[in-house]
């Protein structure tokens, strides 16, 4: 509706809520989670003689990497991935989303070119191996961390459809989406056609995120100070 409507009022150019993973990489089209984003991507194609859109894809904020929805409970010192250790994730900060977005929003756009544009950014691309260890280093207690065969969330996801237990499916389907890599976001980025966007590491981002834990209530940090 939002798309049709935008066509109606004459708007020439839109901009779908996609920040986060690629919808492009293998796996991640079919997965619950996405379903409504692939629908708005179904919806735009089809009207594309029709509005222009764009694809602002970044990974996950790196200011999410440590929310107990993605696994990793910084208040409890503890995480429960599904996946292994070495599986990827790109991450990118707000700040520099908010940055590149405003970019690509005055990013001209030449009359007769394609419908689709799509920008990739991302600050880099850490293992849970890496975030585990720098959360254990800054916060300096040892994490009891437990790494969880897929098929446990295959099985949870195949419950929720049987059950119609909505919450569960899309629970089970992010899992699934983490455990077999589909938040990496491969290359090529886009970071390089604006340099001057500065580019806080996920170490720099967490120590701004203890430093004011009441700021960022998805992390459960502000537990902390109890």
């Amino acid at each position: 509706r939002n798309i049709d409507a935008a066509i109606a009022a004459g708007v020439q150019h839109y901009y779908p809520s996609e920040f986060g993973a690629d919808l492009t990489t293998p796996g991640n089209w079919e997965q619950r989670y996405y379903r409504d984003k692939v629908l708005t991507r179904e919806h735009l194609q089809k009207r594309s003689k029709e509005i222009g859109y764009t694809y602002f894809v970044n990974g996950r904020f790196s200011e999410w990497a440590i929310i107990p929805h993605f696994g990793i409970f910084p208040a409890d010192h503890k995480a429960v991935i599904y996946g292994v250790k070495e599986n990827r994730q790109s991450l990118l900060p707000i700040l520099a989303a908010s940055e590149y977005l405003v970019n690509t929003l005055l990013d001209p756009i030449s009359p007769g070119s394609p419908a689709e544009r799509t920008y990739k950014f991302v600050e880099n691309n850490y293992s849970y191996e890496e975030i585990i260890a720098l959360l254990e280093r800054l916060q300096g207690v040892k994490y009891d961390v437990q790494y969880l065969p897929i098929d446990g969330a295959k099985e949870k996801e195949k419950r929720a459809k049987e059950t119609g237990n909505v919450d569960l499916e899309l629970e089970a389907s992010h899992q699934l989406i983490q455990g077999t890599g589909g938040t990496l976001v491969k290359g090529p980025y886009d970071n390089n056609r604006w340099p001057e966007v500065k580019l806080e590491t996920l170490e720099e981002v967490l120590k701004r995120v203890f430093a004011n834990p009441k700021e960022w209530p998805l992390t459960a940090l502000p537990y902390l100070n109890n």
